[in-house]
């Protein structure tokens, strides 16, 4: 992928996947994954802004995350998507 595409895109490490995408195709696959952070299961469940709404699945609480810190948990491997959406 060239260097103007890449500026162009959002690359996105899912499932160690290198992914280029546009940010508003990221938001769209996000919402309805459920990924294991920290030992508990959240659902994202809507995109709001510079955070993603989300529910712990054990205990249905509603719980907002930075998406930087959701991304950086993804790209260092300390979280992982645990939905079957994609398959």
């Amino acid at each position: 992928m060239s260097v103007a595409a890449l500026k162009k895109n959002r690359v996105l490490i899912f499932n160690a996947k290198i992914v280029a995408i546009s940010m508003s195709d990221m938001m769209n696959l996000m919402v309805g994954n459920t990924l294991l952070i920290s030992g508990m299961l959240i659902t994202i469940l809507s995109d709001e802004g510079d955070s993603w709404l989300t529910q712990n699945v054990t205990t249905k609480d509603k719980v907002f995350f930075k998406k930087s810190v959701l991304e950086d948990a993804i790209k260092l491997g300390k979280a992982e998507n645990v939905s079957d959406k994609d398959e």
